[in-house]
């Protein structure tokens, strides 16, 4: 079995072994068609992917819409170029990484709203190196034992927008975590220095109307020329 076969099989393990997790109540389509009292949060959860514009977001727009829709279907696609190129300028040789942290100064927004952390596998074969991209996408109540919120960069916005949706965000009240470890609400936070703003969105609302899925992204690029020797 080539490298390239095993990565694309231990993958296809996974996917079997998951089907069914779900962290909320996985929706179905007779829940997707009747949300009831959650319609309007819903809503603007799914306008999220309009607010991050551009092509930095593709990615991002694309899971945050799977987990949404596809009822925990995997997810295989071909990454936007520049998160190709960042992986590729990042990761030049063959490996295999676990637990790629996507929030560093190197990768792009795309990365970081659409990855987060995820697994790498390099491969070389003949003169080209492909590269596997696998993640589990989830919203879970804690990460290393520690509660985390969950949110998406949307870009600078001015203060002026960030108070305006934010009263508009708190019409939608809170939402308790079925754990109970925590109690939040839709709002907008914004890094006083860049200006840089996440919409966070409660973990509660994410997991009753999403599913969790996995996916992987593939993509090959020429393998740089060996150093002749003098």
């Amino acid at each position: 079995m080539t490298p390239a076969a095993k990565v694309v099989g231990d993958f296809l393990s996974k996917v079997k072994a998951d089907q069914g997790k779900d962290a909320g109540k996985r929706p179905g389509a007779v829940q997707r068609g009747a949300i009831g009292s959650q319609q309007g949060a819903v809503a603007l959860m799914s306008s999220v992917a309009g607010l991050m514009v551009g092509k930095d977001y593709e990615l991002a727009r694309r899971m945050l819409d799977h987990y949404l829709t596809a009822d925990g279907d995997p997810l295989v696609y071909s990454p936007p170029q520049a998160v190709q190129d960042a992986i590729n300028k990042k990761f030049p040789s063959p490996g295999h990484f676990v637990e790629v942290s996507g929030f560093g100064s190197w990768a792009t927004p795309d990365i970081r709203n659409g990855l987060g952390h995820f697994n790498l596998d390099v491969v070389k074969t003949d003169d080209r190196l492909t590269y596997f991209v696998t993640d589990r996408y989830e919203f879970p109540d804690k990460a290393n034992g520690v509660v985390v919120r969950h949110g998406f960069q949307v870009g600078v916005l001015s203060k002026k927008s960030v108070d305006s949706m934010n009263a508009r965000l708190s019409m939608l009240g809170e939402y308790k975590r079925d754990s109970g470890s925590l109690t939040e609400k839709f709002e907008l936070q914004q890094d006083p220095k860049t200006g840089e703003c996440t919409l966070f969105i409660p973990q509660k609302v994410l997991v009753d109307n999403g599913t969790d899925f996995d996916s992987m992204g593939t993509f090959s690029v020429p393998a740089p020329r060996a150093k002749s020797g003098r």
